[in-house]
């Protein structure tokens, strides 16, 4: 969609990565370390964009974290809370 977003064809960009991904998937299989980013970085397609921030996972969490917060102190704790007495101490949710 990065590449998309700077003039690439969103079908030609996904075959691009679908390519890349088939032949990165082969090296390893053979044994040898992913060389994907490698691949899409030299490829014209997406040699302008920044992979590392295109690929941080902190970009596509949304919510997650506070749905969790709030999971963890709506059901998790309460539920916790009531069977403490028979958790061994090695469980520590931290909550």
């Amino acid at each position: 969609m990065a590449a998309v977003r700077q003039g690439a064809d969103r079908q030609e960009a996904h075959e691009a990565v679908r390519q890349h991904s088939i032949a990165a998937a082969e090296v390893v299989k053979s044994g040898a370390e992913n060389d994907l980013l490698e691949r899409l970085g030299n490829d014209p397609m997406f040699s302008k964009l920044d992979l590392s921030d295109v690929l941080d996972p902190n970009r596509y969490v949304g919510t997650c974290p506070e749905q969790v917060t709030r999971f963890i102190s709506a059901v998790a704790g309460p539920v916790r809370n009531r069977w403490k007495d028979r958790l061994s101490d090695a469980v520590d949710l931290k909550i």
